[in-house]
């Protein structure tokens, strides 16, 4: 029985086995002297066990697992027919409106910090804060000029909210198309969680209500 248990959690790496097959032990009606007997095996079958628990599910995983999926190479070449299917994160990262330009977040003019509106005019020596693709923003530079320090400039707030989907105009579209809307404009897809279970986010997961997601005004400054 002791020999049992320390097995079990030796070669699942569940430690808390031990505890529970002790307590149960102790609540036999058998003699002391045997239940000493049982209890005393479990950390050595533990301890002969435990290596290939974590070593030997390791050495599984990654040796004897792709050739019962066909092989490492095929395996390697399904991962990446699946990113491109799917939209990896480096090609389709979480981001903004479908508009390629970055937006224009704050400005310095003459020393102070102001808010942007729709008729400010930029003049030379202006410092700006840019949000957008990063691919994009990085870009910018060549015409609109160099990257510079400001941590004033850049103190403006963001924040996190989790969002339910339950409007069914967006349950059953894919990412790409929630990212294309108007309202997505600053904001950006962190997390998606189904049934506690993390989604990836990319640009071709489908959003099925209930769906809970992780939303945060995501800005990329420059």
């Amino acid at each position: 029985m002791g020999e049992a248990a320390g097995l079990l959690a030796g070669s699942q790496t569940i430690s808390a086995v031990i505890g529970v097959a002790s307590d149960t032990i102790n609540q036999l009606g058998i003699s002391e002297a045997q239940k000493a007997t049982y209890i005393n095996a479990i950390p050595v079958a533990y301890a002969v066990t435990y290596i290939f628990g974590t070593a030997g599910s390791a050495w599984l995983l990654a040796s004897l697992g792709p050739k019962m999926l066909g092989g490492l190479d095929k395996v390697k070449a399904d991962c990446k027919a699946l990113e491109a299917q799917m939209g990896t994160s480096e090609v389709d990262e979480p981001g903004f409106s479908p508009a390629l330009r970055p937006v224009v977040e704050r400005v310095r003019q003459q020393g102070v910090v102001k808010e942007v509106s729709l008729d400010m005019i930029l003049q030379p020596g202006d410092e700006v804060v840019l949000s957008g693709r990063r691919e994009f923003v990085i870009g910018e530079e060549d015409w609109i000029g160099p990257e510079v320090v400001d941590a004033q400039l850049l103190d403006f707030p963001a924040e996190t909210l989790p969002v339910m989907v339950t409007h069914r105009t967006f349950a059953g579209e894919k990412i790409a198309t929630i990212r294309a809307q108007k309202f997505m404009h600053g904001v950006s897809i962190r997390s998606i969680k189904r049934a506690g279970i993390n989604v990836p986010v990319l640009a071709q997961t489908v959003v099925v209500s209930p769906a809970r997601n992780g939303v945060s005004a995501y800005r990329l400054p420059i």
